[in-house]
This record gives C-alpha cells, structure tokens and sequence, in this order.
C-alpha cells in the first residue's frame, strides 16, 4: 500500500467555488481524484508524480498541478495565470524542498480541487519547468499554504485519490475528521510545521546509519529523494 498521511495544521477559511464536481464523500472525508503518473529519466529511477485538477471561477477547463508539499508557496505559471485571470504585484521569493525562486504574486478566491473549495490564497506566478508525465504537463504546484489548511491530508497513490477534512463555507476544522484519515500507517516520523508570512514548510528527522539526526522535508512534488552532495559525502 503507498499511502502518505500529513498532518500540517492552520485555519481555514473556504472561499465559494464553482465548476468542477468530481468530488465524493466518506464519511467526514471528502475525497479528491487525482493522476498517479510514473516518471523516469535516464539517470534516476522511476518515481510518481501526483496530480490535481485545479479549476477557477466558472472556467470549464481544469488545470493540471502537481501536490507538492515540499512548495512552500503555491505557484501558477504565467500562462495557468492568465488564463485564471489573475492579477499579479509586486515581487516575492518561493522556496522549494532545496531551491528559491523569484515570483510575483497574486490573490485567488474563487477557485477548487476538483469541485472541492479551497481557501483565499495569496498564491505565486513564475516559469516552471515544463515536464510532462503521462502526456499530462502540470501547470502548477499545489504547496503547502494551500494544503497545511486542512489540518491534515492523506494521499493515496494505489488508489489515484486525496482525502481531505470536509469543511463548509466559513468552518473550521472537525478535529474528529483528521482521525478518519489515518489507515494503519507502517510508518510515522515526528514533523515540524513552520509557518511565516503565508509560507509553509515541514521538516521530518532523518538518520543516516549511525550518523547525525539530519532534517529532510517530505516532497510529494519530486519523484525520488534527494540529498546534498555534502550529505552524501
């Protein structure tokens, strides 16, 4: 079974949101389709992307985007931004599992997950790497602002699903719900949920052999582990 369960916890505040109904109930879940695709190049080993489809407004075409929990911003490209109607300002930085990037920024409210609303967001607006995995080229990273509001979320990549705390327009999070997440997981690691400025990142301990307790960040949005080469020196 490859299921991830994350805790990140922050409040909520759901926008209204039109368009996509690709959504279902379980319990006090509500459960999200999502595209497991593989990846692979030359020199690394296969790995899997997960991805949403994001829709805007009364926009009928969804977007493709990557859930990237090692984004500590949500970011669309410019295109994905223009055809969402956003307004970008001034400039901001965008911090990823082991890179910064320059941004500009913008504020969405009328936006879902596959009909599921999410929350009013200062989101980020640059270029990204077009990468296409499964003929599908995300346009997009759905980080950890966005995602740390649910409390909780649980991906599962055998099923080709997310679960997430079912919230209505104005409430907060049921704290019974996050428990209906969980499914025996084999693993679990303490994580350390950082919050500044609208940024969110997670850090979980991490021990080499008999080495030093190091600190990685989970990142659903690469497909294979990475660490420094002074790590791995």
């Amino acid at each position: 079974m490859r299921t991830l369960l994350l805790r990140l916890g922050r409040g909520i505040d759901l926008a209204s949101a039109k368009g996509c109904s690709q959504t279902s109930r379980d319990g006090a879940l509500t459960v999200v389709p999502i595209d497991v695709e593989p990846y692979q190049t030359d020199s690394s080993p296969e790995g899997y992307f997960a991805i949403a489809w994001v829709c805007v407004g009364d926009d009928g075409d969804p977007l493709p985007f990557k859930i990237d929990t090692g984004a500590s911003n949500t970011l669309f490209t410019p295109a994905a931004a223009k055809q969402a109607g956003l307004k970008t300002t001034e400039g901001d930085f965008s911090a990823g599992a082991n890179c910064l990037i320059e941004t500009k920024n913008a504020r969405i409210s009328d936006w879902s997950l596959a009909g599921m609303p999410l929350p009013e967001e200062i989101v980020h607006v640059a270029k990204s790497p077009a990468v296409e995995v499964g003929g599908i080229i995300p346009v997009g990273l759905l980080g950890s602002d966005v995602l740390s509001r649910f409390g909780a979320f649980r991906l599962d990549y055998d099923g080709s699903k997310a679960a997430f705390p079912t919230m209505a327009t104005g409430q907060k999070i049921d704290p019974d719900a996050a428990k209906e997440l969980v499914v025996s997981p084999e693993l679990r690691a303490q994580m350390d949920v950082q919050s500044e400025q609208g940024s969110v990142t997670m850090t979980v301990p991490v021990r080499f052999g008999s080495g030093p307790e190091r600190r990685m960040s989970p990142d659903t949005g690469t497909t294979w582990t990475v660490a420094s080469s002074k790590l791995a020196k």
